[in-house]
């Protein structure tokens, strides 16, 4: 399976409505919106990656290990961005209280990231 193909099958996930790959630079590799959904997905990699430098930053202070998640909360929705072998994963949701169940499906999609990432 390729990016694509796995974004595509996490954007199924109930709850969410966008998904983007975004490199350590902040370029969006691939990303796959649901209908209804619109994102400024070159300012969104941008700032994804400079959130997940400064998480890593706050996490190398504290001595905590290696940044998995990050959440974000707002009105419209909860956003969490999952560390993939120096990539992001950045997944919008339409209600926070699909955060648990999305974070719980997201465990098998990482792996299959990080092989797709490889090859």
């Amino acid at each position: 399976m390729n990016v694509n193909d796995i974004l595509k099958s996490v954007a199924e996930i109930k709850g969410i409505t966008a998904v983007a790959m975004v490199s350590g630079e902040g370029f969006v590799v691939d990303s796959v919106t649901n209908e209804g959904y619109s994102v400024d997905l070159e300012f969104l990699g941008g700032v994804v990656s400079s959130a997940a430098q400064a998480g890593q930053g706050i996490i190398d202070v504290l001595g905590k290990g290696k940044l998995n998640h990050i959440m974000l909360e707002f009105d419209e929705g909860p956003l969490l961005m999952s560390s993939v072998d120096g990539f992001t994963l950045v997944s919008a949701l339409d209600l926070a209280q699909n955060l648990g169940r999305v974070r719980f499906q997201l465990k098998k999609y990482l792996g299959q990231l990080s092989s797709a990432l490889k090859a």
